[in-house]
């Protein structure tokens, strides 16, 4: 029976950060690099309230973390995200919504309040924010300093919801997302151009209803990653968990011309499972596809049932053969890895480097990171940072500084586990193991999240 005292992420750092606060001229170990002008935000579940002991935190309310950076100085600022569902519970004083864990329905009073948390990642696009999250549409965020948003649909293109993963082109300049949570069970696949307008491009079907949490693209595809980890209302409606593991069901990759939507080739792969893409290119009649898999899964397992069990996540090369179909995968590393990051520039072209979030102690479950890693492509090389103190890490940006890839800076929150706090921690990504060259110290607990991005403002770049 999962009480508070043992659900995980109801606890240290994963303890919710109630208070609101707007902070200055914050203490500073290092020196922050005087290129860094801007902000770093994360978005991440932060819940108001709880509806049981069974919280997950896929169900908590969004909360945007921002460390702004100026002239070595640096300020940090958090809020909720102000959605419909936050502000009916802040109203009421309670939790309203059952969790993803909890078999219960809501209320009839509130059965037309939406319970979008829009939780999991923040980017800026045309001019505007938008928090993310594959169960909502995309909320604008139209005062960052009050949490003030409201849904996006961009102008009717988006149907229900929109990935927490939209891909931007570096030439371009335009967002391609999609959506799997529609009500007629299609995937929209659509293009929002650089001054914002939205174009849906195609819609398919998937082999089952999966979570399809991320997808990647190339110069001319787009590729929908499909794995057995189901979803279903009807369970629901039934009194049973939404999510079920279905190893029988297989794993498949569904290629699509990246601008006309039309599918290309489908393949297909044992059942495994991965949340994130680093990158993906073509390359001599083939998509190259990495991404963070877990491939041990064993078939009895009840998805997202025990906190006690987790599953190794690792850094693999997918092949995928356009030619005779044929796909070959290997594991790169057997560290436990998660939240890649790249020199975004490289988006859909050959890349050298990966950032990473890991785990060298083995008695940490795979969703807790004490370590930072950079993987190398061009020499297979994992080199992995951890800190001496009892250091927890989040997702690693990268902030690019001048043209050659990799050169710049890595940004992540670290909390520490013996003084309650957190740091932003600042390393030059050419040289991880040096450790970092700053450390930001917030004089209070930045829970564990998800995505951010860094938010550029500087003059010299």
């Amino acid at each position: 029976m999962m009480t508070a005292s043992s659900n995980p992420f109801l606890n240290g750092v994963f303890k919710a950060q109630h208070n609101e606060a707007t902070l200055s001229d914050l203490s500073v170990t290092g020196v922050i690099p005087p290129e860094l002008n801007g902000r770093f935000v994360r978005n991440g579940p932060n819940p108001q309230f709880i509806w049981s002991d069974n919280y997950h935190m896929y169900s908590g309310d969004g909360m945007l973390h921002t460390l702004s950076l100026r002239n070595g100085k640096a300020g940090y600022m958090n809020c909720y995200i102000r959605t419909p569902r936050f502000l009916c519970e802040r109203e009421q004083g309670r939790a309203v919504f059952p969790g993803m864990r909890d078999i219960a329905l809501v209320e009839a009073e509130f059965e037309n309040v939406p319970s979008f948390t829009a939780n999991t990642n923040v980017i800026e696009h045309a001019g505007r924010m938008l928090a993310l999250n594959e169960g909502s549409p995309p909320f604008a965020i139209m005062d960052a300093a009050k949490g003030d948003a409201v849904p996006d649909r961009f102008g009717g293109i988006i149907r229900q919801t929109f990935t927490a993963h939209p891909k931007l082109s570096p030439k371009s300049g335009e967002l391609y997302g999609f959506s799997y949570i529609t009500p007629d069970g299609l995937v929209d696949y659509s293009v929002l151009d650089s001054s914002g307008r939205a174009r849906l491009i195609t819609s398919f079907r998937p082999p089952y209803a999966a979570l399809m949490h991320d997808f990647a693209m190339t110069q001319n595809y787009a590729v929908f990653p499909v794995y057995p980890l189901t979803w279903s209302m009807e369970r629901v409606q039934r009194g049973e968990p939404i999510f079920q593991w279905e190893p029988e069901l297989g794993s498949y990759y569904y290629v699509l011309n990246r601008l006309s939507g039309e599918i290309v080739k489908i393949f297909r792969d044992d059942a495994i499972l991965g949340m994130h893409v680093v990158n993906a290119y073509e390359k001599r009649g083939r998509i190259v596809l990495d991404m963070v898999l877990m491939d041990d899964i064993p078939a009895d397992a009840q998805a997202f049932a025990d906190d006690s069990i987790s599953y190794l996540n690792t850094l693999n090369r997918i092949s995928l053969n356009l030619e005779n179909g044929v796909l070959l995968r290997d594991r790169l590393s057997d560290l436990n890895v998660e939240f890649p990051r790249i020199d975004e520039r490289w988006t859909t072209e050959p890349y050298r480097y990966a950032y990473l979030a890991s785990t060298l102690n083995p008695h940490l479950p795979g969703f807790i990171f004490d370590s930072i890693s950079r993987y190398d492509h061009l020499w297979g090389r994992m080199e992995t940072f951890r800190p001496d103190e009892a250091v927890l890490f989040g997702e690693p940006v990268f902030v690019p500084v001048g043209a050659q890839e990799g050169n710049g800076y890595l940004l992540s929150y670290g909390y520490d586990q013996n003084k309650d706090t957190s740091d932003l921690w600042i390393f030059n990504a050419m040289a991880l193991m040096q450790g970092p060259v700053a450390r930001v110290h917030i004089p209070h607990r930045v829970p564990y999240g998800f995505h951010g991005n860094w938010f550029d403002d500087s003059s010299s770049r």
